[in-house]
């Protein structure tokens, strides 16, 4: 039994390792979190299992990854869970074993750890690892979006879209749709715009399919940037710029998108004949 004199100790070992870390001090962060890890500390115990799956300050060694990961994982530590679950799922270290990658994911997410919930979601969605069920598949999207995950929402938007264990609903699907591409995902701001264009969960409004064409074009998306290139030729929801049409079809062309690369060289014949 750990006396309180014990805990107060590994109380200050693990303070003073996180100070350590913070300052990149590995070497003695690492000391500190072992002495915890040994007296059972779980924080500690994850904590030193992250260096050997790194290689901080100690060769590499994904076995005692695992070990330690199991360690903490075992008191219940969903951060280790989570962990322990990517390393049989991996085989890092351990045989692969995708049912003990589920058991470990389905702990860690009913701790509320939103990776577990969406990589669990993931699981239900592909039956990698359960059999195949798009009703839990929503249920694990669903609490990993709530908590922001952007791949989460963005995922949860084409269940909704497609109405794959639930109705059919293109107002939810532009919702989610809109909360991952607020967070910047241009694959959601691309659906998001294209949901604009045709009024699907959404009133239709083009200079809107405009604005999130634009912003996933920016990143470079080369279906967004093609589709940004046909507003400006078309003038829909902005000026009509022939000029801009053409520099956005050449940018997607260039990415090798077939149809813009023919609307590119339909552009450039169309400005010789107008020059």
């Amino acid at each position: 039994m750990t006396s309180n004199h014990d805990w107060a100790s590994v109380v200050n070992e693990v303070d003073n390792a996180d100070t350590a870390r913070a300052r990149q001090d590995h070497a003695t962060a690492l000391s500190l979190y072992k002495a915890a890890a040994d007296k059972g500390d779980a924080y500690a115990q994850l904590m030193v299992g992250i260096y050997y799956h790194a290689g901080l300050e100690v060769d590499q060694d994904h076995g005692k990854a695992v070990h330690w990961y199991k360690l903490a994982a075992t008191q219940g530590f969903a951060d280790a869970q989570f962990r322990l679950a990517n390393m049989y799922l991996t085989g890092q270290g351990v045989s692969q074993d995708h049912a003990e990658a589920v058991r470990w994911t389905k702990l860690a997410a009913a701790q509320d750890d939103a990776r577990a919930q969406y990589h669990l979601a993931v699981n239900y969605e592909r039956g990698e690892g359960v059999t195949q069920d798009y009703v839990e598949a929503v249920r694990w999207y669903k609490l990993a979006a709530t908590h922001g995950l952007i791949q989460a929402q963005f995922n949860l938007s084409v269940i909704y879209k497609h109405g794959r264990g639930v109705n059919q609903d293109y107002e939810e699907a532009a919702y989610w749709c809109e909360q991952a591409a607020t967070q910047g995902d241009p694959n959601a701001q691309f659906n998001l715009a294209t949901a604009y264009y045709h009024g699907e969960g959404v009133t239709q409004d083009y200079k809107k399919a405009v604005h999130w064409y634009t912003l996933a074009a920016s990143q470079g998306l080369a279906t967004a940037q093609h589709n940004l290139a046909i507003m400006y030729k078309n003038g829909e929801g902005v000026k009509q710029d022939d000029d801009e049409a053409e520099r956005w079809f050449k940018l997607s062309a260039e990415q090798g998108l077939a149809s813009a690369q023919t609307n590119f060289e339909l552009q450039l014949a169309r400005k010789m004949q107008l020059q």
